[in-house]
């Protein structure tokens, strides 16, 4: 099982109230792990977190929904752990494959973040994962992110699956709408065409 290996600093203690997201509104997406600690005056928090997506399909241009959609779930909890959630994207990496990306937010509570996503294989087939590690804390701000350095995320994944062939007009479509567009009548026509072409003619009464 893939997980987020991290020492918390010693101030921090489990926190059980702290739940994951809720998944309702994607069921397909769900959760792998899930590990929250606080420090002893509540005024700090530590988040890890590990989603996966089974597809079997993807294509390069889904890469920046599927980081974007990552990043706003880690604004989420950053916002339900210290009420503030205002984070940038300060660094990104290219895993080859996967990606690799820092973010921060400074405001009342100082916030640092890593996150990982890339793609794994299991007996289900190709596995799009996505992990983070967040940690704010109001009275020791580097210790924080020291511990989110030092968090091992999931780094080793495999090349994503090939796109299908409708995801391939779609993505065509997108990217070319006049000539996609010229070519999909083109085809409906013919395919009209055909249908009139071959279609059984009833018998003539002689």
């Amino acid at each position: 099982m893939l997980e987020i290996r991290l020492t918390p600093p010693s101030h921090f203690i489990p926190d059980e109230t702290l739940e994951p997201p809720a998944l309702s509104a994607s069921p397909q997406i769900h959760l792998l792990s899930w590990q929250a600690w606080r420090t002893t005056d509540n005024k700090g928090e530590l988040v890890s977190g590990c989603f996966e997506l089974p597809t079997t399909t993807w294509a390069p241009d889904a890469d920046a929904l599927a980081l974007g959609k990552l990043q706003e779930t880690i604004a989420g909890t950053a916002v339900r752990a210290v009420k503030f959630g205002d984070l940038a994207v300060t660094g990104q990496r290219l895993l080859r494959p996967g990606t690799e990306r820092t973010l921060a937010g400074h405001g009342e509570v100082t916030l640092d973040a890593r996150a990982t996503q890339g793609f794994v294989l299991d007996t289900r087939g190709h596995v799009l994962v996505s992990c983070f590690a967040l940690c704010g804390d109001a009275n020791e701000p580097s210790r924080c992110a020291e511990a989110v350095h030092d968090a091992r995320l999931p780094s080793t994944f495999v090349a994503p699956p090939e796109p299908s062939l409708a995801l391939r007009a779609v993505l065509l479509l997108v990217h070319h709408p006049n000539q996609t567009a010229a070519g999909l009548l083109t085809l409906t026509l013919l395919a009209g065409a055909a249908a009139i072409a071959t279609r059984k003619r009833p018998k003539r009464r002689r």
